[in-house]
């Protein structure tokens, strides 16, 4: 059987050609171009994919020839050019003398052209994500404001709703003491039953749960939003370009090797911190919805509650006011309600695109 002569490294179109075959046959050595003679153990190549073979599709459900080390087989290995003899072939994995520095030079093209593919795209959402960063500014900034108003006129509160979110999972519960050592009277059932305390202190307790505390970005013990967005605005600031599909093209081509690497990283970082940004703003800004508000009103009035405060919610043309008070002190927070219909779309590359390449 004949084979097809390469003068130059085969196209994508013939290695598409030959992954079709072998996704459909399972069966290297019938396909008519590929070279199915004995190849020297060696002989240096270029790995052009890495290849996997079906045994369930092969007529004996046996494995496939190597032509470099036949009479051994394999189901996994490579489609090959071999420049000394003008072939390409399909061999098993590491059964060639240049086996690591094939593969090595490999990894490096594939990650070459899956930096480049990633390049052209992203580059075409830069200005976007530019717009979207100067947009959300104004919410960064008034999502700052509420947080720190809050940590600052209430930081006793702040610090016990702090500590609800990290030792109870956000969970508002009360303890209702129904029998204790002085007092054998139930008053009434709220939850499961319970025993607190040891010996003579010993106190038989009912949980009363006001259900979770939303927002829990708001009683963070530091949090920044408008230091993550200027990070966002960093990463895709790594680069200054500016152009159409064709300066991008040039401009990709004249990167070096290290370049590439880190503007590839540097835009996905951006991706990554950006998402981040917007999940903890509208978290942050749900702790003063008005659900929250009247479930904290009602875990902070209960008369379980030996740590009293009260939490209010109003509204006045487009601003809720929201009104926290305790025994220590007391605050008032202005929230814009435009800024809870913020956009926060970010034209980006799927995360599981940023990780693929050729198969």
């Amino acid at each position: 059987m004949g084979h097809r002569v390469f003068n130059g490294r085969p196209t994508k179109i013939f290695c598409d050609d030959v992954t079709e075959f072998l996704g459909k046959t399972a069966e290297p050595e019938k396909h008519p171009d590929l070279y199915h003679g004995k190849i020297p153990k060696d002989a240096e190549y270029i790995i052009l994919r890495h290849v996997k073979i079906d045994g369930k599709k092969r007529p004996n459900g046996d494995m496939a020839p190597c032509p470099m080390c036949t009479p051994n087989r394999f189901l996994e290995g490579d489609l090959v050019y071999v420049p000394g003899m003008k072939v390409a072939a399909v061999i098993g994995r590491c059964c060639a003398d240049h086996a690591v520095q094939a593969e090595r030079q490999f990894k490096r093209e594939e990650r070459k052209y899956y930096e480049e593919s990633y390049l052209m795209e992203a580059f075409k959402f830069l200005s976007s994500k530019r717009d979207t960063v100067r947009a959300a500014r104004s919410v960064a900034e008034q999502t700052l404001t509420a947080y720190r108003t809050l940590r600052r006129d209430m930081p006793d509160l702040q610090a016990r709703l702090r500590a609800i979110k990290e030792k109870a999972n956000a969970r508002l519960v009360l303890h209702d003491i129904i029998r204790s050592a002085e007092d054998e009277e139930s008053d009434g059932y709220y939850g499961p039953a319970g025993f607190r305390g040891h010996g003579d202190s010993a106190a038989e307790t009912r949980d009363v749960d006001f259900g979770f505390m939303t927002g829990t970005t708001a009683v963070m013990k530091s949090y920044h939003p408008i230091k993550e967005l200027h990070d966002v605005e960093r990463n895709i600031s790594f680069l200054n370009f500016e152009g159409d599909e064709a300066d991008a093209i040039d401009f990709i081509a004249e990167m070096t090797d290290a370049e590439r690497h880190a503007t590839v990283a540097s835009l996905q970082l951006a991706d990554k911190n950006y998402v981040r940004f917007a999940e903890r703003v509208k978290d942050c800004l749900a702790f003063f919805s008005p659900e929250n508000i009247e479930r904290l009103n009602r875990f902070g009035t209960s008369t379980f509650n030996h740590q009293p405060f009260s939490a209010t919610i109003s509204t006045a043309g487009k601003r809720r006011i929201v009104k926290l008070r305790d025994p220590h002190g007391a605050c008032v927070i202005i929230i814009n309600t435009d800024i809870l219909n913020f956009d926060y779309s970010w034209q980006m590359i799927p995360f599981k695109k940023q990780r693929e390449t050729r198969e």
